[in-house]
């Protein structure tokens, strides 16, 4: 800009709003004071105004950076703003656009908390050596916290929901202000004289001047000098404490603690009740295969046996006389029936000699009959025998004067041989 030239209220405020971009103290700046006129808008984005008692300046939080707020602004609270200054040109007022914000007071601790952890960490503390087991199967918990408020309750709450029977013991310690970490000392070191399983110290969420007393040394110590395992469950998930880094487990909540401190006997009594069936088939498996083998035993050991040995013998015995008279019965079966048809042959055999033989008889009679000396006698023939009966056939067989006799049908001729002569027969 020169001098003598007029400009428009809108080239005046655009200078400004330049020169703020360009300034490197503007455009990075940290505000204390207290906070008023706070407006939640529901675009998401968050309006105050930061004071203090000399002169206040507006100031605006978009909401990519007002969700990573780890607490809620209240009017009268003392913060620290860090962002940068720009102008808003239509109405030429300036305000400031903050990237972050913290309670005031709290950069301090931060830095306490810092160098207290470089200790720490230096000494060996945080160190996974030294870190104890948590028990799978814890049977007492003791507890270290704020005897009202929801830890205490969703730490009741979540352990008898997983296991009835559990033990809960509670140290009713001061989580927050003066006092409280020599509260939470005293609580660990009386519960650890206690015999217990597990020790759950811890409480809910706040700012790191809240969850302070879990950043002292002598709270650091008490754990890490404790020999029962100790979960730490200290805020929410983004807060970490310098106990969540010495105890031998940390969580994101107190409901978190309960679930690892405590077993679920559900799934314990689901686990028995799968060993007790699988224990179940295998005596089983092992009572029926020792069975079989003391029955292939017995039956080894009563074939052994003399008596079954004579019992067998016997059975043998009847079994093959059995089979001897069954085949003999067969047999004598298989005779019969050939005898019966051998029977039938020589029957058909005789019939058929008899036939035979009937009717060669009859050829036979027939010949006979035309050959039968009584036939032809009957015909005019007769014969002629001699005193001793023998048939003269010749007349060499007699003489004259011999007796003959002449045999007829009906009769004999005796007659005397009056003459012999013989015939020529061609």
């Amino acid at each position: 800009m020169t001098p003598r030239t007029i400009y428009t209220v809108g080239q005046v405020n655009t200078y400004i709003q330049k020169v703020f971009e360009t300034d490197t103290y503007l455009s990075d700046i940290r505000i204390k004071g207290e906070i008023s006129n706070l407006t939640y808008h529901k675009s998401g984005h968050i309006y105050f105004t930061i004071k203090d008692s000399m002169a206040a300046i507006d100031g605006a939080i978009w909401r990519s950076y007002a969700e990573r707020l780890k607490f809620r602004l209240e009017e009268g609270m003392k913060i620290v703003v860090r962002g940068k200054i720009e102008n808003y040109i239509p109405s030429g007022k300036y305000k400031i656009i903050a990237t972050s914000v913290e309670k005031q007071g709290e950069g301090d601790l931060m830095k306490r908390f810092l160098e207290l952890k470089a200790l720490l960490e230096e000494k060996g503390m945080f160190s996974e050596i030294y870190k104890k087991e948590i028990p799978k199967h814890a049977h007492r918990v003791g507890i270290v916290t704020a005897p009202t408020g929801a830890a205490i309750e969703d730490i009741k709450r979540i352990s008898y929901e997983r296991n009835p029977y559990i033990q809960l013991v509670l140290y009713p310690a001061l989580v927050q202000g003066s006092g409280a970490a020599k509260s939470i000392v005293n609580g660990i070191k009386t519960l650890d004289g206690m015999g217990l399983d597990v020790i759950i110290v811890g409480r809910g969420g706040g700012s790191m001047e809240d969850l302070w007393a879990f950043n002292e040394e002598i709270v650091a110590n008490a754990i890490f000098e404790c020999n029962t395992p100790i979960i730490s469950a200290v805020g929410h998930e983004t807060d970490v404490t310098l106990a969540d880094y010495v105890a031998d487990a940390r969580v994101a909540t107190p409901s978190h603690a309960a679930s690892l401190a405590v077993e679920d006997i559900h799934d314990t009594i689901e686990m028995i009740n799968g060993y007790r069936e699988l224990l179940d088939n295998r005596m089983n498996n092992i009572l029926s295969g020792a069975r079989n083998e003391l029955l292939n035993l017995k039956k080894r050991l009563d074939m052994c046996s003399p008596a079954n040995i004579i019992a067998e013998r016997r059975r043998d015995i009847t079994g093959r006389t059995d089979t001897l008279n069954r085949l003999i019965r067969e047999l004598y079966e298989i005779k019969r029936r050939n005898t019966d048809e051998y029977a039938q042959d020589i029957q058909t055999l005789m019939n058929d000699k008899m036939n035979d033989a009937r009717h060669n008889l009859q050829v036979i009679a027939a010949q006979l009959d035309g050959l039968s000396p009584l036939k032809k006698l009957s015909r005019g023939y007769s014969f002629v025998a001699d005193d001793s009966g023998k048939v003269v056939t010749s007349i060499k067989n007699v003489k004259k004067d011999d007796a003959v006799h002449i045999n007829v049908l009906d009769g004999v001729i005796d007659a005397n041989v009056r003459n012999v002569r013989r015939i020529e027969r061609t």
